[in-house]
């Protein structure tokens, strides 16, 4: 398996390849986000190892980088096995395809924690055998989830998304990598689990 980690020039980026550099069984590559719009295809899918996409933090809104929007359009109509993980810009990216609107958040942070309830269903989505987990945000603009299943959504006391999953993506707006969140181990384990079980 090849994960192909798309660099919108944030040095949170490096954080991500280096937690997940401490995990076997795939092939982490870390490609610019211009890179990720110019290469063809054949460049990401020339080994015969199954393919996924990490859309990383980033600057700005999803609608600054409509040509990377595109080329993930084109991905998932293409190739029905690649599936998507995101983290903050990612996550935001995602929701645009699904057609949600990212606005300026209810509650910005930045650099700051958040509590986040966990039902028994989350528990299990998301591999994670607590009641209550403690995330690190650094996002201004947000999402309140009218177009998608509300279900697929990890929502906020103030009702925005902060985990979004279904068959072909796997979402964080907060930042798993950074040292505010707590038990840190168990969100990109988390990711890993879903790609490998789906």
């Amino acid at each position: 398996m090849i994960i192909f980690l798309v660099d919108f020039e944030d040095s949170y980026t490096f954080n991500i390849a280096a937690d997940w550099s401490l995990f076997n069984h795939f092939k982490l590559r870390v490609i610019n986000h211009r890179d990720f719009v110019a290469k063809k295809m054949e460049i990401f899918y020339q080994e015969k190892s199954r393919v996924h996409f990490f859309l990383g933090p980033g600057p700005g809104h999803p609608q600054d980088y409509l040509k990377v929007l595109k080329k993930i359009q084109f991905i998932l109509k293409k190739f029905n096995e690649t599936k998507f993980l995101g983290v903050c810009l990612g996550h935001q990216m995602v929701l645009t395809l699904k057609n949600e609107s990212v606005e300026k958040s209810l509650d910005p942070k930045h650099g700051r924690q958040e509590l986040i309830e966990l039902n028994k269903s989350w528990q299990k989505k998301l591999f994670i055998p607590i009641n209550t987990i403690t995330v690190q945000r650094y996002n201004s603009l947000g999402i309140i989830p009218l177009k998608t299943n509300r279900s697929s959504h990890l929502l906020s006391a103030m009702g925005e998304s902060m985990v979004f999953q279904d068959e072909r993506f796997y979402t964080y707006q907060f930042h798993p990598e950074s040292i505010g969140t707590l038990n840190k181990k168990y969100y990109f384990e988390s990711m890993l689990k879903w790609l490998f079980s789906s």
